[in-house]
């Protein structure tokens, strides 16, 4: 592409943004990059998850950040293509797939993002955002974007009891010392906790790894008290046929496909107890 292309490339994608996004001129050139990547791929006819999967892989070696949407008082739907933590890498990815796959501009990734991110899909404050994973996963599947396997994959009932966001506030920059806030996560987690939930124990993920499918989202069931998620990933398949994850691990890393499978991964860490599988549709 010409460099003279990218100015007025620009103004049209700024224009064409909404009120309420946080981002920099670098999200465009990536989502312009990773766009011209795959005009030469018929991906219109490629599963989702395979999509979700292989523009993963382009972001290899992106640098991990935390606390990346936590930028002013006021929510905004922040999008940032150069660095993630492991769950907006996940929502960025599927948010780029569904909007690559459709043929849609960066206005469009925008509002998939959005979609993903909010409850209903609608930004409405801090405590609109789908905190946490467990209800991302119920909100995602109520929205069609993606399918809980779990159950069918042979998982088995848990008990949930979520309270780690009101019962840490000051871990928290948005939720510190905003007792309004607190009382709505409270109410939100007490809700989410009457859900049926299923997770397939770490001792019986080697049993089920060859069912899924690249692009596959896992999420860590955790041992923490009041938590429901410790980590969230994508599932790629290795050149030995096993399952390994795509993922933006931890502090002071970059996004990777991990040396360990899947099960040895979950086996490895004492706080996961197992995990959840959910797949990306159409």
């Amino acid at each position: 592409m010409s460099r003279c292309f990218f100015p007025v490339l620009f103004i049209l994608l700024f224009g064409a943004l909404a009120q309420g996004q946080s981002h920099s001129s670098l999200d465009s050139i990536l989502f312009v990059r990773h766009k011209q990547s795959v005009l030469t791929k018929d991906i219109s006819q490629q599963p989702m998850g395979v999509v979700v999967a292989q523009l993963a892989k382009s972001f290899i070696g992106s640098p991990y950040r935390s606390h990346t949407l936590e930028t002013g008082n006021e929510e905004s739907l922040v999008i940032n293509l150069r660095e993630f933590d492991c769950t907006t890498f996940v929502e960025e990815m599927l948010a780029l797939a569904r909007t690559l796959k459709h043929g849609g501009d960066y206005s469009d990734f925008g509002k998939n993002l959005g979609e993903i991110r909010y409850r209903n899909g609608k930004m409405a404050g801090y405590c609109s955002r789908l905190h946490y994973f467990s209800e991302w996963s119920l909100d995602n599947v109520r929205k069609g974007l993606v399918k809980n396997i779990t159950e069918s994959l042979g998982g088995v009932p848990y008990e949930l009891k979520l309270n780690f966001m009101s019962a840490h506030p000051s871990a928290y920059e948005k939720l510190a010392h905003n007792n309004e806030r607190i009382d709505s996560i409270r109410i939100i987690e007490r809700k989410i906790s009457g859900q049926e939930f299923h997770f397939i124990p770490k001792t019986e993920i080697s049993r089920i790894e060859k069912q899924l499918q690249d692009g596959d989202i896992v999420g860590f069931t955790t041992m923490v008290s009041g938590l429901d998620i410790g980590h969230v990933a994508m599932i790629v398949t290795g050149p030995d046929g096993r399952k390994y994850l795509l993922h933006a691990p931890h502090e002071g890393s970059s996004v990777m496909i991990s040396k360990q499978s899947l099960s040895e991964y979950c086996n490895s860490i004492k706080k996961h107890s197992g995990v959840i599988i959910l797949r990306p549709v159409e």
